[in-house]
């Protein structure tokens, strides 16, 4: 069990069962038996799998959905259509600011392609 664990403002993929567990099935009773003290708000699901369904979170089906800029060249910054803006914590979109990382990355060091970095922090939160 798992307690105390904040999830905000971000982008998830339920792959394909969603939230599942050994004698529970999936849902709301997964993370309310597993996560006890936890606040999920302000996140983008997405995925055919049984969501959670927690109030205060966005649920697509598909990643194209999500609708990113380009992300086959590194541009995970969302579109002006795209459901999970202004969907965040205070308004703010949900998922990485790639602005406030690219800021960040230049104020300590010299990087040619911070957008690879992002794909590769999005690709790793996926998994």
């Amino acid at each position: 069990m798992t307690t105390d664990v904040v999830m905000r403002d971000n982008i998830f993929t339920l792959g394909d069962l969603g939230s599942f567990g050994s004698g529970l099935g999936w849902g709301n009773k997964v993370v309310q038996v597993n996560v006890l003290g936890s606040v999920v708000l302000f996140d983008g699901f997405v995925g055919e799998g049984e969501a959670w369904h927690l109030g205060g979170n966005t649920y697509l089906k598909k990643v194209e959905e999500v609708r990113f800029v380009d992300p086959s060249q590194g541009n995970y910054r969302l579109q002006p259509k795209s459901q999970l803006r202004g969907k965040g914590q205070k308004k703010k979109h949900s998922g990485l600011n790639m602005d406030s990382l690219e800021a960040a990355i230049k104020s300590v060091a010299t990087v040619t392609e911070p957008s690879k970095i992002a794909a590769q922090l999005y690709v790793n939160d996926t998994v």
